[in-house]
């Protein structure tokens, strides 16, 4: 089969390349043909005839045959035979490799990265950001998170529109990273070094596209110097510098449909399969930036454990270990060396290795008052203790003198300490929701007084503090959890809705989980109190007053307040608020008022 280049009507997709060195374009085609096969795949090569182009330096132009076993087939010997299209057009300093099919052009790029097309590596982030995104109409925006998991907010989206500039929320989206842009000038990969605009009627229109690509590219790179990786200001910050960075708190598999090409993907599931990772905590330290890995190969048991060391090769994040590598493991290591994409990392300083990025959140200061209270009132109870101790919890044992749980200090000291008033029959109530569930760890239902006319409902949230020593650190990492728990939560606030809620629970676990007195040793409930609560709930209407609480007495007033009063300005405080301050104002969008109780000492 002959093809007449000329009507070639390519989809003009390509990877962007640059060499400080002499070009070697004898060596750059033997490379490229050198390439495949590839992955298991066999291809007939031909050379296509191509005319000069004026401006372009050098064109150069590959059609393969394949024959690819059909996905269905089983055991089956059926192939398909598919048709590909290998170009590269180069100018200057500058290359951009056309391949057809997505896979192999994925494939491509990891033997870019990988340094096998000799004298070429990816286009600077910034010179790609310069030339295609700055100073244009942003279309569409695929977003990876920067943050943990967490059910109120997604791992990676997408936005689009006419321009998103005003449409990134400097909260919400604080904690992602651009992994793509389509501007209204082109689409770019900045990850995969990635530059496309759509069909072309002809191979001539493919030049002429690849040309102003390539002088684009020339131009922004003689001003490196005084360009910025950074597609919006709204977005978490992309940075090339180690400094500040650590200790990592936790490190996790990405998820493979974040991932672009399918035999990525792929690998990225497979692997997620046969090796779980986790921080290991029991060695001796590392350098703030390494992080202390156990790899266990799920198959046989075979763990390892070792230090991961991230650092930049210029701009572009690679990964490497050290440590003993069992053969069971010698696929994990190989494969996140490969693709620093497939894992990710989170540090107590805020950043973030994912998409294959250091990222920093990008934190807007805002006021937020906490509450610091006194967890030593006479007993010291342990802050970073949660409940009482054992596989299953029983909660009467916060009614004895021996319990120094969070749980019990919220109904013996908190709810005073607060403001809240002691339960007391028919007009106040506490309820334990701890569980599978949830609304809040405890609900506290107070009806009108006289010095509040109104009912108040009370959700308050608590977790152990990360560490109880004196000398840990303000750290909004150790938030995170309990107040995406509480933000999740949010819709679950008004009466009716807990109603259902308490009702499931309290006929689920019996009546031991609602109390109408103040706390006492041996104190005990009764389904009459369940019910006298439950009655209470259903009287309330629209006209309630609604309040959530998280007791997280990780930080300590004596490293957050300066003796002066004034808040503290250290990464970690600043860290905090933004992350409170956004609770609190979705807080507020509920009807809500907000409040964190942290530890006075």
């Amino acid at each position: 089969m002959s093809i007449t280049v000329s009507t070639l009507a390519p989809f003009a997709s390509f990877i962007a390349a640059r060499t400080t060195v002499t070009p070697n374009y004898n060596q750059l085609k033997r490379n490229i043909r050198g390439f495949f096969p590839t992955s298991g795949h066999r291809f007939r090569l031909s050379t296509l005839p191509l005319p000069a182009y004026p401006g372009l330096t050098a064109v150069y132009a590959l059609h393969l045959r394949e024959q690819r076993p059909v996905t269905w087939a089983g055991t089956n010997p059926v192939t398909d035979q598919l048709n590909h299209i290998v170009a590269y057009f180069a100018f200057a300093d500058f290359l951009l490799i056309y391949v057809s099919d997505s896979d192999l052009k994925a494939e491509m790029h990891d033997a870019l990265f990988a340094k096998q097309i000799v004298g070429w590596a990816p286009v600077d982030e910034r010179v790609l950001v310069n030339a295609f995104v700055t100073g244009n109409a942003l279309r569409t925006l695929w977003l990876g998170g920067a943050h943990r998991a967490a059910t109120i907010r997604p791992r990676s989206k997408i936005l689009s529109g006419t321009d998103l500039s005003d449409a990134i929320d400097p909260f919400a989206d604080s904690t992602f990273v651009a992994g793509a842009v389509r501007s209204a000038k082109a689409g770019v990969s900045l990850k995969r070094s990635g530059v496309w605009f759509g069909p072309k009627r002809d191979w001539n229109s493919m030049c002429d596209t690849a040309l102003a690509v390539l002088t684009d590219l020339s131009a922004n790179q003689a001003n490196i110097a005084t360009l910025s990786a950074s597609v919006h200001n709204g977005l978490a910050q992309s940075i090339t510098d180690f400094t500040g960075v650590g200790p990592a708190y936790e490190v996790e598999w990405a998820d493979p449909e974040t991932l672009k090409g399918k035999s990525r993907a792929n690998n990225l599931a497979n692997l997620r399969a046969r090796y779980d990772i986790e921080i290991n905590t029991s060695i001796a330290p590392v350098p703030a930036k390494n992080v202390s890995l156990n790899v266990t190969h799920v198959l046989s048991g075979t763990s390892a454990s070792l230090i991961l060391e991230p650092d930049f090769d210029g701009t572009q994040l690679v990964i490497k270990f050290s440590g003993a590598v069992p053969q069971a493991i010698s696929e994990f290591v190989n494969s996140v060396a490969a693709d620093t994409e497939i894992i990710r990392v989170y540090y107590d300083s805020w950043h973030t290795l994912a998409n294959a990025t250091l990222t920093l959140a990008r934190v807007q200061d805002r006021p937020i008052t906490l509450d610091f209270l006194d967890f030593s009132p006479g007993p010291a109870y342990r802050v970073d203790q949660e409940k009482p101790p054992g596989k299953k919890v029983v909660l009467n044992n916060i009614f004895t003198a021996a319990d120094v749980s969070l749980f019990k200090w919220v109904f013996k000291e908190g709810l005073s300490q607060l403001g809240l008033a002691l339960p007391q029959p028919g007009r106040c109530w506490l309820y334990c929701d701890d569980g599978a569930g949830e609304v809040a760890d405890f609900i506290h239902l107070a009806l009108p007084s006289s010095s509040n006319p109104l009912p108040k409902i009370t959700l308050i949230h608590v977790k152990g503090a990360n560490s109880r020593k004196p000398s840990r650190r303000i750290s909004a990492s150790a938030y995170e959890v309990v107040t995406a728990q509480a933000m999740k939560n949010l819709r679950r606030m008004i009466s009716a809705d807990m109603h259902a809620a308490i009702l499931n629970t309290v006929t689920k676990h019996g009546a031991n989980r609602v109390w109408d007195q103040p706390w006492a040793l041996g104190l005990a409930s009764s389904a009459a109190v369940g019910n006298a609560m439950l009655a209470a709930l259903t009287s309330i209407r629209a006209n309630c007053a609604y309040e959530v609480i998280i007791v997280q007495p990780h930080v300590l007033q004596s490293k957050y307040l300066k003796p002066s009063g004034e808040h503290s300005m250290d990464t970690g405080a600043v860290q905090l608020r933004s992350l409170l301050f956004g609770a609190q104002a979705m807080t507020q969008a509920a009807g809500a008022t907000f409040r964190v109780v942290c530890d006075a000492r």
